[in-house]
């Protein structure tokens, strides 16, 4: 059985907030770009949910596994609210900026090889075997899988849930990429670059 608060309702129960004070978490992790907190308190699991140090919502259940399942769902159901309500308001260039620095520990280094091979070429379109080399991929699979997690990760920061394309394409790979060119020189005949946004806020994440 577990009991557990939303973002919009915080009832703590008496005596939790001096517990929590006293007893560090054992356990942290990072989901979906907000920290998750567990500590366990004789038969009970207490579980936070932190959005940079402010505490949003807890739970409280009977062991760890419990607690990580309803703080995801707390956070997952609070995303997709606030996604909802953000689908139709692109997200500005100064947005997209704020977003990518705050996710920036959170992106693996062969994704920011990635995004730093479009800078130092200014956006050209590059082939994506070049791409798959300089990210260190072992396929072109891994290449567009590692877009997709840092779009979804811009998302996540950025409350926003992109509208899927007329073509049908996976609308956080088209948030980010720019479409398909052919490049007949190319052996794939497949050239990538980044939407003009994504490289402009890109371009101001790096230099500021």
């Amino acid at each position: 059985m577990t009991k557990h608060s939303s973002f919009n309702e915080l009832p703590i129960p008496l005596g939790i907030n001096n517990a929590l004070n006293i007893l560090p978490f054992p356990i942290q992790e990072s989901y979906r770009h907000y920290r998750l907190c567990f500590c366990e308190r004789q038969e009970m699991c207490i579980g936070e949910i932190f959005k940079d140090a402010e505490r949003l919502a807890y739970c409280e259940s009977i062991d760890i596994e419990s607690a990580r399942q309803y703080c995801r769902q707390i956070v997952d159901q609070h995303l997709m609210k606030q996604s909802m309500s953000n689908s139709h308001i692109k997200p500005t260039v100064k947005k997209l900026t704020q977003a990518m620095q705050s996710i920036e520990s959170q992106t693996d280094h062969h994704c920011k090889k990635l995004l730093t091979t479009h800078l130092k070429n200014k956006n050209q379109a590059i082939g994506i075997d070049l791409l798959k080399t300089q990210g260190g991929f072992h396929s072109t699979t891994e290449v567009f899988l590692s877009y997709a997690a840092w779009a979804r990760s811009l998302c996540d920061a950025l409350a926003y849930l992109p509208s899927t394309p007329t073509s049908g394409k996976d609308p956080y790979l088209s948030l980010v990429i720019h479409d398909e060119e052919t490049d007949i020189t190319a052996s794939s005949g497949l050239s990538l670059s980044l939407q003009a946004d994504i490289y402009q806020a890109l371009l101001h994440a790096h230099t500021l």
